[in-house]
Parts: C-alpha cells; structure tokens; sequence
C-alpha cells in the first residue's frame, strides 16, 4: 500500500499570514467515518441545477479568494451530508438535507445512488472546539429529520438544505454561533442569473438578493476541515485510495490502492 498522503491543518482563525507556516499531519493510510465528519459529494453534470450548483461553487472559491482566503484550491462539491454512526450496531447512516425533506441515509444507499464518475470529500476537523462537538452536532441534526428542503434556499429551523442543516447542527452545538465554519457572513451567490431566474420564477419568487447562508463548496474549504478525496466503485464496494488530499492550499496524494468498504464505513 502506498504511503498515506499528507493533509495541511487550518486553525479556525489562522491568519493568511501563517498559513504557510502551518504545521504538518500524516493521517492513518485508511480512514473510517465517524459521528461529526462531513462528506462531501462532487457529481459532474452535464446541465440544469446540477451545472448550476457547478458554477455557483466556482464562484465561491473566486469570492473566498477575494476574501483573504487564497489557500483555497478549485475543488467545488454539489453537496454534503453528517455522518452518524449507530450505537447498537456501529452502522454508518448519512443526515442529509436532501428533497423532498431531511432523511437518514444508509451509508450503502449514499454511495451508490451516485454516477461513476463521483468523486466524495471525507471531511474531518482540524479545529478543536467544533471536532468536540461533533456528537452534539450530530443529535441536533438527527432532529431535524423528516422537516421539509428549503427549495428557496430560505434559513432554518423551519427547512433545510443540504449546507443550512450542517451550518444549523454545529451552530447550535456550539451554543448558537451564527457561522461556525467561517469567520462572516457570506451572501448567497447564484450562478448563472439566468438558470437561478427561471428557477424562482417556477416557484413563483425573484431569485433573492442579500440573503445569508452557506453552500457545500464554502464548507469544504473552511479552515474548521481538512479533506480526503475517495473515488468509489459502485460496483464492487471499493473506495479507491486517496488520490488527492488537501485542506485548502494542500494537493498532494497518490493513487492506485484500494481499500475494502470496511476501511471507511
């Protein structure tokens, strides 16, 4: 088996200044879901919501950029899910915000129901506080089942989407922080105003201007995390191994392993 990749931590608040002189960690060459990590999901799409969420999470690395974040690589996701995992059995089930309302998905059914050509985040936390409260987190989040998806992209705790129950589960923890993942508010992008404009216009709505939330790409690149990236067969069960490791500035891997399903959940 090749050597495990190494990942760069990012603590919550560093400034830009230090990230370059940020310390170094070899994680265990095969890495199994716990209660709290996040999953990421990368799906290419050829049109429709999907090309847009594309581009919406294009740009938002432009606006982490612009916004003293430059360690952020290109790496955009369509969506994220919590990972809890069963007391009485240790099953892995995914809580995601997905519609038609907030589910619990076998961890089985999250993997497969996607194309080949997925690639999946497998997002952990670096910074102390949050990772403390990923069990919190994940019981806020179990709380939430069964309450609609926020197709308007309106804030919780009414409705969700698949960010907002993320964002909503660790704020919560934390004792009722607004942004958890990162240091402002962030202002909805919607790419391209053409596709977001029939969009609203089908719900009957104009697409909205200053609203504040999150998406799955602002996530993925908080400094709260620090990030695997699997490839999975479908088919057989099997997670490739790392083939790109990164939290952010970070894009060192290798690839060619695979583990059994085991290794992650």
């Amino acid at each position: 088996m090749s050597e495990a990749p190494i990942v760069g931590t990012r603590p919550t608040g560093a400034s830009v200044a230090l990230l370059s002189m940020l310390p170094l960690v070899r994680p265990s060459a095969t890495q199994r879901v716990q209660t709290g990590d996040l999953l990421f999901v990368h799906e290419p799409c050829g049109g429709g919501i999907g090309a847009a969420i594309e581009q919406t999470g294009q740009a938002t690395v432009r606006w982490m950029h612009s916004h003293g974040a430059p360690e952020a690589t290109q790496e955009t996701a369509s969506h994220v899910a919590l990972a809890w995992r069963r007391a009485a059995d240790d099953e892995l089930f995914l809580v995601e915000a997905l519609e038609p309302k907030v589910r619990l998905t076998s961890a089985h059914d999250f993997f497969t129901r996607s194309g080949a050509n997925a690639v999946f985040y497998l997002a952990t936390f670096v910074d102390q506080q949050m990772r403390q409260a990923r069990g919190h987190a994940a019981n806020i989040a179990l709380a939430q089942v069964g309450k609609p998806y926020a197709d308007e992209f309106q804030p919780p705790p009414a409705s969700f989407y698949c960010s907002s129950l993320i964002e909503y589960a660790f704020g919560q923890a934390l004792g009722g922080e607004a942004h958890p993942f990162n240091p402002e508010p962030f202002v909805l992008i919607f790419e391209p105003e053409s596709f977001w404009r029939e969009y609203y216009a089908k719900l009957h709505r104009t697409v909205p201007t200053n609203i504040t939330g999150s998406n799955p790409t602002l996530l993925l690149h908080s400094r709260a995390l620090s990030f695997q990236i699997y490839q999975v067969d479908a088919i057989t069960g099997t997670f490739g191994a790392p083939r790109i490791s990164g939290s952010g500035r970070f894009s060192l891997g290798s690839e060619g392993d695979s583990y059994d399903e085991t290794d992650l959940y």
